[in-house]
């Protein structure tokens, strides 16, 4: 039976109008930093390197290659963390091309540092193909606010 995310964790990731305090566990992620404008060409660029790299996880077993405790499993979606390079005032105008973000994709529990496809990487021939793999520490999260770290 498929892993859906949608239908499994609705309160880490369909939040209810009402802000509510959530734990969220340790989970692994893709994950690229960047800095820049959220419309330009780099940007876009690391979305497609994190889906590149989360659905080639996806498809192993159609290459025969499935890790040990493999199960089907939708994608994760997109999340981001995002700060500016400068402190702002307030009132002030955000310059876009000041911010800096973070951008992950959650990967199922199986998936281990050890997975990321160097040839896959290779394949995209860009300097973003780093596909950082970490495990994000627990996080207390109020729906709709910012997260901090316990």
């Amino acid at each position: 039976m498929k892993y859906e995310w949608k239908k499994h964790e609705k309160a880490l990731y369909l939040p209810k109008a009402v802000p509510a305090p959530v734990t969220v566990p340790e989970h692994a992620f893709f994950m690229i930093r960047g800095e820049g404008n959220p419309n330009g060409e780099a940007f876009l660029e690391a979305i497609g390197v994190l889906y590149a790299l989360s659905y080639a996880v996806k498809m192993l077993p159609k290459k025969g290659d499935a890790p040990e405790g493999y199960y089907e499993y939708a994608v994760f979606p997109l999340e981001g963390v995002w700060d500016t390079a400068e402190p702002m005032l307030p009132g002030e105008a955000l310059n876009k091309d000041a911010l800096r973000y973070t951008l992950m994709i959650r990967q199922p529990d199986f998936v281990t540092d050890a997975h990321p496809r160097r040839d896959k990487q290779e394949k995209a021939a860009s300097p973003l193909c780093v596909g950082l793999f970490r495990a994000l520490e627990r996080w207390l999260v109020c729906a709709n606010a910012p997260r901090r770290p316990l």
